[in-house]
C-alpha cells in the first residue's frame, strides 16, 4: 500500500490533494481510520467527493470524462498541461446547472414535477428543479427521495449539488445490482413511488380539519391560501397538524423508517397507517364524536323534571338550532339522577329548525320540561333572562344546548353553593371552556381521551371532592347562579351584550364588585361540544364585545391574564390526570421511581418495564423532573399511555398531598426506587416520607447517593474519594460552595439508612457496591441482583494485526466516566506520535477539545446492537472503560463483551468484579488514573493474542420471571403473571 501511494504517478496527483480539507469535509473517513488520499483515489471520487475546495469531482467528470470513466478525475486533471488546469475546473453557475441538466434530463419526470411544484406552462421545469425546486423539497420523479439519498450520502450536503444529480452521476461508478431506471421505478435511495398531488389532496381533504388549521395557524389564515393545499405543499414539512387528533411530528418520528422525508405523513396514515393499527398521536385517540340525538329507547331512562313550585334549582337551556345536540343535552339532564329537586326550562328562541321545535313541544306536552317560546328571535341574552324571570328567584343553572352533564352534577354544584354562601357563580370543568378547560386549560380540547365524558365526570367526583378555586369569571356553557345574587345585581345585561358573549363575564365582575366570589368547581365535568346554537356570534363580534367589556370593567382582561399566569386550577387538573393514570394502570401496576438523566439506570428501567409488561404488570414512572418536582407517566413499554397535561412538574413539597392521594388510588403491586438524584434535599426527604408507608418497596443501589451528595464519589477536582468518613465528606461538601442544597453527610446517611431499612429488599447489581455501601446502611436487607440484559452476542472477531492500536470507549463519557483521562490519553498519544487511535462510540462532555486532538465521537447510539455495529465500523481492537469511580454495573462493559472485544478497566467496582469472574480482559492499576503516559505505554504492551484467546461468548443474564425470581414475590402474589421457570439463568 505504501509503495502504491508513493509511486511517481500517485505523487504527481497528490500535490493537488488537500488532506486537511478532506478530513474536515468528510469526518466519516477519519472515523473509519482510512488514509484520506488513499480513500479518495480508491473510493472517494466514485462517491462524488471533492479532493480540495477548488476541484468539483462530479462536474469535472461529467464535463471532461463522460458518465463512467475508467480514469480517476483528479489523475486526469493532474496529467493535463499546467496551462489548461485552471480553465478545466472553472465552472460558472450557469455551466454547472447545464452539466447537471445534461446528466439527469433523461430521468427527470417533467409532468410529475410540474404538477408537484405547480409551475406555469412557460417555466423551464428542469432548470427550476436544479436551481430552486430541490431545495424547496420537490422531487424530480415519483420513485426518488432526495432526503433519503442525502441521508445515505451525507457528504453531498457540503457540495451544494442536487442530490438527484449526485445519484445519477455516481450510479454507474458504484456497485449497484440493477439498472438505474429499474432503481427509480422501484424507489431509488430508499424512497417509494410518490403519489400525485391531486390524489394526496383528495385523500386527506376527507378528514382534514380546515377550521382547526386556520385557527391554529394565523399565517395561513391571513395568506388566504387553501389550508389543505398549504398542508400538502408546506405544512407537513413544517410539523403542522391537519387536525387535533393527528400529530404530524409524532407520526413522522414513530414511522421514520417507513416514511423517509418524501411521504406526506397524514396521507400515509389514512391509506396505510390506520389499517395497520398505527397510532396518530401518542394516545391513539381521535376527536370527540359529534353528539347524536337520543334513540327512542334511550328516552325510557328520562324522568320529568319537577314543576317550578317544587324546584330548588332551575336548569335553563336556551335553544336556537342543533336538534341532535339539543336533544342529547336535554336527555342528559332528565336521565341523570339527583337528590336536588330541579325544574327544566327550555327557551326556544324562534330558531330555524321546525323538527327541533316539534321535538321540544312534544317533550313539553309529556311534562318533561317547561317550554318558553319566543315569538321572534331575541338572542341568547334575552332568552336567558326570560328563563331567569321564570325561575321565581331560585338558584339557576344556565346550560348550553350543546353541553352534556353526567351523574349527580346538580347535587355537586348545589353542595358547593351551600358550602360557599359568598359564591355568586359556579362553573364546572369541561373539555371546551377556556379557563375551565380540561385536560389543558384555555383551549378547546377536541382530542378525545381514553374514557368518555361520563367517566371523566366520575373520575373528577372521586379525586376532587369539594375542590374549587376562585376565578375572575365563570364560563357560560354551564353556569350556576345563586338566586340571591340575581336579586341583588339583576340579570344579564342584554342592552350591552345583545345576542351573546360577554354577558356572563360582565355578570361575574358585577358579582365580585357586590362582594361575591366566582368559583371553578373541579369535581364536576360537563362535556361541551361547542358552538352549536350561537356558533358565530363571538367570532363575528369579538372586537366589539371585548371593547364593551373593557368599557364596563377596565380590569377584566388584566384579572383574567393574572389568573391564567398563576393557574390556581392546575392542581385540580393534575389530580384528575393522576387519577386517570391510576385508573388506566389497573390494580396490578408497578411504580418505578427514577431520574431522567439517561445512562445505565434508564437502560435498566426500560428493560425491567418491558419484562414486567410481558408479565401483565404495567409500569408507571415517577421521575425526577426538576430541582423540586417530579412527573408521572407510563413507561413506553406499558402501552397504556393517556393524554395528560398537568403531570410534568408536580412540586413535591406543595403537592405532597396529591402525590399521596395518587399512591392511594394506584395501590401499586410494588414500588421500586431506582434513584432520587436531581431532587433538592427537602424534596428528597419529603418524597421518602411519601413513599415510606407503601407496603412493598424495593430499592436498587445504582449509585452512591445514599452516602455521597455527588452520588459518584468523585470530587470537584475529578478524583475518586474512596468513600471516606463523615468528617472528610464535610470538607468535600464545603468545597462545593456553589451548591446551595448540600445537606450534612451524617443527615444524608441517616435518612437514607432509615428509608432503605424499611424496604422489602435492597438490590445490589454487584457484590462490590454491596460491600462498599452496605456497612453504612444498617438494617438494609441487601440482595445481589445483577441487571437482566437483552443483548445478542456477536461472533468473536479475529485479532486484527494493524500498525495502529484502535481503542474504543463506549457510552456517555462525563467526568466520573473518565473524560478528563481520555483527553489526557489522546493528547499524550498525539504529542508522542504513538500508534494509538482513540474513538468514542457514544458521546462525551468534551467533544470540541477531544476533536482537536483527533479523538472522534460517533454520537448517541440507540441500542446495544447499534453500538456493536459502530464498534465494528471503527475496527476497534479493544474497549477501554476509563471510569474513575467504582461503577455499580456498567452496560458499556456488557456491550464490549457481547461484541467480542477485550475490555480494559481499572481495578474498581463492578467492571473489575465482572472481568475477574470471567477471567477476561485486563485490569489496570487505579494508581495509573493520574498517569496517562503510563497507561498509553501499558496499552502498547498489551498481550493482544492472549487477551483474544481468553475471550468467551457472552451469556447475557435473564430472569425466567421478574416477579418471582427478581422481586421474590410468592406465586400467589405474582398471579396472574407468568409462572416461574426456575432460578436466574444464563442464556
Amino acid at each position: 500500500m505504501l509503495r502504491w501511494l508513493r509511486s511517481p504517478r500517485k505523487l504527481s496527483v497528490r500535490v493537488h490533494f488537500d488532506e486537511r480539507f478532506y478530513r474536515l469535509r468528510y469526518p466519516d473517513v477519519g472515523v473509519a481510520g482510512a488514509d484520506p488520499f488513499a480513500h479518495y483515489m480508491s473510493f472517494g471520487w466514485k462517491e462524488g467527493r471533492d479532493p480540495s475546495p477548488s476541484f468539483p469531482t462530479l462536474l469535472y467528470k461529467d464535463k471532461h470524462l463522460g458518465p463512467t470513466p475508467r480514469t480517476n478525475p483528479l489523475a486526469h486533471y493532474a496529467a493535463r498541461p499546467e496551462a489548461e488546469r485552471q480553465r478545466a475546473v472553472a465552472f460558472s453557475a450557469e455551466e454547472a446547472v447545464a452539466i447537471q441538466a445534461r446528466v439527469v434530463r433523461d430521468h427527470f419526470d417533467e409532468a410529475f414535477y410540474r404538477d408537484a411544484a405547480r409551475l406555469d406552462a412557460g417555466a423551464d421545469a428542469l432548470t427550476h428543479y436544479l436551481t430552486v425546486g430541490w431545495r424547496e423539497g420537490y422531487e424530480p420523479a415519483p420513485g426518488f427521495s432526495s432526503a433519503a439519498h442525502a441521508g445515505k450520502h451525507r457528504h453531498i450536503a457540503a457540495t451544494g449539488l442536487c442530490p438527484f444529480y449526485h445519484f445519477v452521476s455516481t450510479y454507474g461508478l458504484l456497485d449497484h445490482p440493477e439498472p438505474l431506471e429499474a432503481a427509480l421505478a422501484r424507489g431509488a435511495s430508499g424512497g417509494r413511488a410518490r403519489v400525485s398531488r391531486p390524489v394526496v389532496l383528495s385523500t386527506i381533504a376527507q378528514e382534514f380539519d380546515r377550521a382547526s388549521y386556520l385557527t391554529r395557524y394565523a399565517d395561513v389564515r391571513q395568506s388566504g391560501i387553501d389550508p389543505v393545499e398549504h398542508y400538502v405543499d408546506f405544512g407537513w414539512k413544517e410539523g403542522r397538524d391537519p387536525s387535533e387528533w393527528f400529530w404530524t411530528g409524532f407520526y413522522r418520528e414513530e414511522q421514520a423508517p417507513h416514511l423517509g422525508d418524501a411521504v406526506n405523513p397524514f396521507y400515509h396514515y389514512l391509506t396505510e397507517g390506520r389499517p395497520a393499527g398505527l397510532l396518530p398521536n401518542p394516545f391513539g385517540c381521535g376527536e370527540w364524536p359529534p353528539l347524536e340525538a337520543p334513540r327512542a329507547d334511550e328516552w325510557e331512562a328520562a324522568r320529568p323534571a319537577a314543576d317550578l313550585a317544587a324546584a330548588e334549582v332551575v336548569v335553563i337551556v336556551p335553544v336556537y338550532k342543533g336538534r341532535a345536540e339539543t336533544l342529547r343535552a336535554i336527555h342528559a339532564v332528565l336521565s341523570s339522577r339527583q337528590t336536588t329537586s330541579f325544574a327544566l326550562v327550555v327557551v326556544d328562541d324562534c330558531g330555524p329548525e321546525p323538527q327541533l321545535r316539534a321535538a321540544l313541544q312534544a317533550l313539553a306536552a309529556r311534562e318533561f320540561l317547561i317550554l318558553v317560546e319566543n315569538a321572534e328571535n331575541l338572542g341568547f341574552v334575552r332568552s336567558v333572562n326570560r328563563g331567569i324571570a321564570a325561575s321565581g328567584g331560585r338558584d339557576v343553572i344556565l346550560l348550553n344546548s350543546d353541553a352534556v352533564p353526567s351523574g349527580d352534577w346538580i347535587d355537586r354544584l348545589r353542595a358547593h353553593a351551600r358550602a360557599n354562601p359568598d359564591a355568586a357563580t359556579l362553573t364546572p370543568l369541561s373539555n371546551n371552556a377556556t379557563i375551565a378547560s380540561y385536560p389543558q386549560a384555555n383551549i378547546d380540547n377536541r382530542l378525545a381521551l381514553e374514557i368518555g365524558p361520563a367517566e371523566i365526570d366520575a373520575c373528577a367526583r372521586a379525586c376532587n371532592p369539594g375542590r374549587a378555586v376562585e376565578v375572575p369569571t365563570g364560563v357560560g356553557f354551564c353556569f350556576y347562579i345563586r338566586g340571591e345574587a340575581l336579586a341583588r345585581i339583576g340579570p344579564f345585561d342584554a342592552e350591552t351584550f345583545g345576542h351573546g358573549y360577554g354577558e356572563e363575564n360582565d355578570f361575574c365582575m358585577r358579582a365580585k364588585q357586590a362582594g361575591y366570589r366566582n368559583l371553578l368547581v373541579q369535581d364536576v365535568f360537563v362535556y361541551h361540544a361547542g358552538g352549536v346554537s350561537f356558533s358565530t356570534a363571538y367570532i363575528d363580534n369579538a372586537p366589539r364585545i371585548e371593547r364593551r367589556l373593557s368599557l364596563k370593567h377596565p380590569d377584566y382582561f388584566g384579572a383574567v391574564q393574572r389568573f391564567i399566569a398563576a393557574d390556581p386550577g392546575r392542581e385540580g387538573r393534575m389530580r384528575l390526570d393522576l387519577y386517570r393514570i391510576a385508573r388506566q394502570a389497573g390494580p396490578r401496576a408497578a411504580l418505578f421511581v427514577t431520574h431522567e438523566r439517561g445512562g445505565g439506570i434508564e437502560t435498566h428501567v426500560r428493560d425491567a418495564a418491558a419484562r414486567l409488561a410481558g408479565e401483565g404488570v404495567p409500569v408507571v414512572l415517577l421521575r425526577v423532573a426538576g430541582h423540586s418536582t417530579v412527573k408521572v407517566e407510563f413507561a413506553p413499554e406499558s402501552r397504556r399511555a393517556v393524554l395528560t397535561c398537568s403531570c410534568d412538574a408536580i412540586h413535591v413539597l406543595r403537592h405532597a398531598a396529591s402525590l399521596e392521594s395518587f399512591l392511594g388510588w394506584l395501590q401499586p403491586l410494588f414500588v421500586h426506587v431506582h434513584s432520587l438524584v436531581g431532587l433538592e434535599w427537602r424534596a428528597t426527604r419529603r418524597l421518602m416520607e411519601i413513599l415510606a408507608p407503601l407496603p412493598r418497596r424495593y430499592v436498587t443501589l445504582h449509585d452512591y447517593s445514599p452516602v455521597c451528595h455527588r452520588n459518584d464519589l468523585v470530587t470537584r477536582l475529578g478524583t475518586y474519594c474512596g468513600l471516606p468518613g463523615v468528617e472528610t465528606c464535610r470538607g468535600c461538601l464545603a468545597a462545593d460552595h456553589d451548591d446551595p442544597d448540600c445537606v450534612d453527610p451524617d443527615e444524608r446517611r441517616s435518612a437514607y439508612a432509615a428509608f432503605v431499612a424499611g424496604a422489602e429488599a435492597v438490590f445490589a447489581p454487584s457484590r462490590d457496591i454491596a460491600a462498599r455501601i452496605g456497612p453504612l446502611l444498617p438494617g438494609a436487607r441487601i440482595a445481589l441482583r445483577p441487571h437482566a440484559e437483552t443483548l445478542t452476542p456477536r461472533p468473536l472477531p479475529a485479532l486484527r494485526r494493524g500498525e495502529v492500536l484502535r481503542v474504543a470507549v463506549v457510552g456517555a463519557i462525563g467526568p466520573h466516566k473518565g473524560v478528563a483521562l481520555l483527553h489526557s490519553l489522546g493528547l499524550d498519544a498525539r504529542l508522542r506520535d504513538l500508534p494509538i487511535r482513540y474513538a468514542v462510540v457514544g458521546y462525551t462532555s468534551m467533544t470540541d477539545r477531544l476533536s482537536e486532538i483527533g479523538v472522534t465521537e460517533t454520537g448517541r447510539y440507540r441500542s446495544p446492537d447499534e453500538a456493536m455495529d459502530l464498534l465494528e465500523a471503527e475496527g476497534a481492537d479493544v474497549v477501554l472503560i476509563p471510569s474513575i469511580w467504582p461503577e455499580t454495573y456498567c452496560y458499556a462493559l456488557s456491550i464490549a463483551l457481547a461484541a467480542g472485544l477485550p475490555p480494559l478497566v481499572f481495578d474498581l467496582g463492578a467492571p473489575a468484579e465482572r472481568l475477574r469472574a470471567r477471567q477476561e480482559g485486563l485490569l489496570l492499576d487505579p494508581a495509573l488514573i493520574g498517569r496517562p503516559q503510563e497507561v498509553n505505554d501499558r496499552l502498547l504492551d498489551l498481550p493482544l493474542a492472549e487477551l483474544y484467546a481468553r475471550r468467551r461468548p457472552y451469556p447475557s443474564l435473564s430472569y425466567g420471571s421478574m416477579l418471582t425470581e427478581y422481586y421474590g414475590l410468592k406465586a400467589e402474589e405474582a398471579s396472574p403473571a407468568q409462572p416461574s421457570r426456575g432460578a436466574a439463568r444464563r442464556a
